[in-house]
């Protein structure tokens, strides 16, 4: 058992490093690697008794580092031959999703023939003329690598290396069935049948937890289950494998028998939720349980999710850097850590009490949500402080509701189980009903959204975890431990509040031509807006998630037709319908925000504590020049007699000065420091 961890540490190591190499230049890596050789070599020699585990993380370290130098000297340079300007391609459609522009959509492609020449991989295209999954699409394209910004790692874990640019031509000329699509279009159908009976959102409701189909799922409905922490229901992972094995296979007493019907189960349900990442992931540890008791050998459930680390970050050198991978492999280490604990609390107790039975349902969503939370953070994600209580109240209901899902799916196979399907599915409503019922109430207590400063309280999260695992290799003070931590997370988390307490954010929103500045302090923010519909949804998603209450919006917009904020529930101020020359100032918190309506133009600037940053539109002209720390550029703006000491901006720009920056880009503690976070040179 001790060196089957041990490979489970090993998998575990793996993912580690390659989600660290994947976030570190490649000359940086490759420089680690050598010297942690040498370390690691040092440490052996003299610590006999470490040398297991020293030797497991130079293996993971080593595998990276050879997956790395296949990454940069065969994968880059054999996607760089494909790229090339104005090339007529053909292309099958995989996947589609919504798009800025009207009549286009954002589209995942298959690339079979370019320039005339065969050819088979796959690219991503921001802006594609409207198709459906299937269409073989005719066109000239750009092919290029894809842009340094928040998604390039996403889609690199997706096996995405190339992206397309959209130039002209468009011809649609047919269709290509594949297994894949076949397989979407026989869940769509199922998914229609099993709505017909119900109400439309409660019938999305039920294939999205059932099928993993979300198509038609109410937004309200999908806020309402982020917001209370179970957003992971509408997302068939590991949680309803696992549901389904234990159902379908869980009253099987012999384990080679159960382990058979374990691996017939996987592919079905696969099949039946469109072979969904995330099922897949649970799949490949379920597997390797399975076969592991075909030999009869002991079930061990780390090494299980070790091993499938493993295998998954070796066929894909990016999967570590998948959201989903990294929130399922946290929740479910969190869950076995749980587990654990619970069988070294209960070894000499028999039968086990019922207090501790109690515990032991509430460590398992406890233990989930801890270690989800530093993926959370780190992903700057939202945050629920009810998620574990709506996980226990939800608890008996999501299995009855998953039996009925699948009972509907295979009543909607035959027209003959009409009646069996409405019965099913009414009841199922039923159950959905009380579901959403119960979330709307943990939805609504106080503390349910929560928005934490990253950096603080990670490093509040590293120590309760230090403290965590003193007591875990010290059974015999866990009751020691019961007592202390709380404490001790009380005392982390009062620091990480009191260090973040009165920090200003300043972050960009919206194009990059016509970015949007949010400013808050707490809970306040400052809004300086300009763009259109587009912009206005990005800003709303992000106060949204930030939990931010507006407290004055700023409209620079030149010529603006449509005011999008006159149903806002803080003043909103359109600074070109001011009289020409006047000037606004409004105090929020520490912030101060200026207004100036110049004749062709209009400004805004923000100061805190001596700081100060401004965003124009039109062309502003001074009667003397205005001072700043900081210039967001964008295309709509443009002004002589601004001078700052820094310009960033949101869009690409080459050469000169000027900065690359998108999102949270600084983070202000007035009158002492400034600190830039997503801010960077182009080149870097």
């Amino acid at each position: 058992m001790v060196i089957r961890r041990k490979l489970a540490l090993l998998g575990l190591f793996f993912l580690l490093c390659q989600l660290a190499a994947a976030q570190m230049p490649p000359g940086t890596w490759f420089a680690l690697t050598a010297v942690c050789a040498a370390a690691i070599f040092v440490f052996c020699r003299f610590f006999a008794k470490q040398y297991t585990l020293l030797f497991l993380l130079l293996s993971a370290v080593a595998l990276v580092g050879f997956q790395q130098l296949y990454v940069h000297l065969i994968l880059y340079p054999t996607a760089a031959q494909h790229q090339g300007a104005n090339l007529p391609l053909l292309v099958r459609v995989e996947k589609t999703g919504e798009c800025y522009e009207d009549d286009r959509v954002s589209a995942q492609v298959t690339v079979l023939e370019s320039d005339g020449k065969s050819c088979h991989y796959t690219a991503y295209c921001s802006v594609f003329p409207n198709s459906e999954p299937g269409e073989l699409v005719r066109g000239l394209f750009d092919v290029s690598t894809l842009a340094d910004d928040e998604y390039k790692l996403s889609r690199l874990a997706d096996g995405i290396y190339l992206e397309l640019t959209y130039l002209s031509d468009a011809d649609w000329i047919g269709e290509q069935q594949t297994f894949w699509l076949a397989v979407q279009q026989w869940r769509l159908m199922l998914s229609r049948k099993i709505r017909q009976y119900i109400s439309f959102d409660a019938g999305s409701l039920l294939c999205a937890m059932t099928l993993g189909e979300r198509t038609g799922l109410s937004e309200e409905w999908e806020i309402l289950f982020r917001q209370a922490g179970v957003s992971h229901l509408l997302v068939v992972s590991g949680l309803h494998l696992s549901l389904v094995c234990g159902i379908l296979a869980g009253s099987l007493k012999n384990s080679r028998v159960r382990a058979v019907a374990n691996l017939v189960i996987f592919p079905a349900y696969a099949v039946l939720t469109g072979f969904s990442p995330s099922i897949f992931r649970a799949g490949t540890a379920l597997v390797i349980g399975s076969i592991g008791a075909l030999f009869a050998l002991p079930v061990d459930s780390f090494t299980s999710l070790g091993m499938a680390a493993l295998l998954l970050g070796i066929a894909n050198p990016f999967a570590s850097c998948d959201l989903g991978l990294q929130l399922s492999f946290a929740a479910t280490l969190g869950v076995l850590c749980a587990g654990a604990l619970y069988s070294r609390v209960t070894r000499n107790q028999y039968p086990v009490p019922r207090r501790f039975q109690l515990v032991n349902i509430l460590l398992v969503p406890v233990f989930a949500a801890w270690f989800s939370l530093p993926v959370q953070l780190a992903q700057n994600m939202e945050l629920s402080g009810v998620s574990v209580l709506s996980n226990l109240l939800c608890l008996y209901l999501i299995q009855p509701i998953l039996v009925l899902g699948l009972l509907c799916a295979v009543c909607a196979l035959t027209p003959m189980l009409a009646v069996p399907l409405q019965l099913l599915s009414r009841l199922a409503e039923i159950l959905i009903r009380l579901l959403v019922a119960i979330l709307r109430a943990t939805a609504s207590l106080p503390f349910s959204r929560i928005v934490l400063e990253k950096d603080y309280y990670l490093c509040a999260w590293m120590i309760l975890m230090g403290l965590a695992l003193l007591f875990w290799f010290s059974p015999h003070h866990w009751k020691r431990m019961l007592i202390i931590l709380p404490f001790c997370t009380a005392f982390a988390v009062g620091i990480s509040t009191f260090a973040s307490f009165g920090l200003v954010h300043v972050a960009l929103v919206g194009s990059s031509s016509s970015p949007c500045m949010i400013a808050w302090q707490g809970d306040d923010a400052i809004l300086v807006f300009q763009g259109g519909y587009s912009a206005v949804k990005e800003v709303r998603e992000y106060l949204e998630v930030r939990c931010l209450d507006l407290r004055y919006i700023l409209d620079i917009r030149q010529k603006a037709d449509n005011n999008f904020w006159e149903e806002a529930a803080c003043p909103a101020i359109q600074v070109q319908q001011l009289p020409a020359g006047m000037q606004t100032n409004h105090q929020v918190s520490d912030i101060l925000v200026e207004s100036y309506h110049a004749k062709n133009g209009c400004l805004a600037r923000l100061s805190v504590g001596g700081y100060s940053m401004v965003l124009c539109s039109g062309t502003v002209r001074l009667a003397n020049p205005l001072a700043a720390s900081v210039w967001i550029l964008g295309n709509s703006g443009e002004s002589s007699d601004i001078q700052a000491d820094l310009q960033i901006s949101p869009g690409r720009l080459a050469g000169g000065e000027v900065l690359y920056g998108d999102g949270d880009i600084l983070e202000i503690r007035p009158g002492k420091s400034v600190r830039m976070i997503e801010v960077y040179h182009v080149d870097e």
